[in-house]
């Protein structure tokens, strides 16, 4: 099950599989998935347990999807095309939205708009849906904590070329699992993430409390005197805490909050077109 199947669903990528009501189970809550997930009534369902829970996304998720479905540099009119295509009447609303990604000397410049598409997508499949689901939770009278993370560590460790040196989709999965990407070997910084994360990941399914692990307190990254042991704190609506997942991990408090544009105007549409 997607996450955007879970939030609203879409039917401008296609190909997701139908959401199933589950059956119901004794003191178990539900939300009611604002649109309709692909195939299924406006009214569907989502069963969602009262559990601690752990959500996140990578910086550059869409790049992935983007490099297999486009694999030579995108011109304008495929970008504009493309957009058309997914998101229909809502497409000049969105190319206004994402304007500001494109340089202004783009044309002469021969910019590769398949940057600009990613971020879209990012956004629109990922991100905003991670923030909505985080807020609709909250908004549910529960008492278990949700963590928050984005993984934004630029890596090798995977086999999509286009994806070297970005955090595209499922790249965390190589340091979660402890297995860098065959060929390769985890640098000192991304050792250290790796067991970090393993022993965050591990706390969690242990307890589901707080996981402890070395937090920079600093505005900026990099191993120091100033890494210190802290508590990952619980995504709240007014805090919006965040854990920027590279090495030295750090608390943002602004990246995933409700003061998002982005994600607000994504939340208006509904995620379907």
């Amino acid at each position: 099950v997607s996450l955007l199947d879970v939030v609203g669903g879409s039917d401008a990528l296609g190909g997701m599989a139908a959401l199933k009501q589950p059956p119901p189970v004794p003191r178990r809550r539900f939300i009611s998935a604002l649109g309709a997930p692909v195939g299924l009534p406006r009214h569907t369902t989502v069963a969602i347990e009262d559990r601690p829970l752990l959500l996140g996304t990578t910086e550059d998720e869409g790049a992935f999807f983007v490099a297999l479905a486009f694999p030579v540099p995108m011109t304008r009119v495929v970008y504009w095309s493309t957009i058309t295509l997914l998101f229909k009447t809502a497409a000049r609303a969105v190319l206004r939205l994402y304007a500001p990604l494109v340089p202004s000397d783009a044309r002469s410049a021969g910019y590769d708009y398949r940057r600009a598409l990613s971020v879209v997508l990012t956004d629109y499949m990922f991100r905003c849906p991670a923030r909505r689901l985080a807020t609709r939770l909250r908004s549910e009278p529960r008492t278990s904590p949700i963590f928050m993370y984005r993984f934004t560590q630029a890596s090798n460790h995977t086999p999509i070329k286009p994806c070297l040196g970005l955090a595209c989709h499922t790249m965390e999965l190589p340091f979660l699992f402890h297995q860098p990407e065959e060929g390769l070997a985890f640098d000192r910084d991304e050792f250290q993430l790796s067991h970090t994360m393993l022993g965050a990941w591990a706390a969690f399914a242990k307890t589901g409390g707080q996981p402890s692990l070395p937090l920079d307190t600093r505005q900026g990254a990099g191993l120091s005197s100033e890494a210190k042991i802290a508590k990952w704190p619980p995504w709240t609506i007014d805090t919006g805490a965040t854990l920027d997942l590279r090495w030295v991990p750090r608390l943002d408090l602004i990246g995933e909050t409700v003061c998002d544009p982005v994600c607000d105007y994504w939340d208006t549409t509904g995620y379907r077109f």
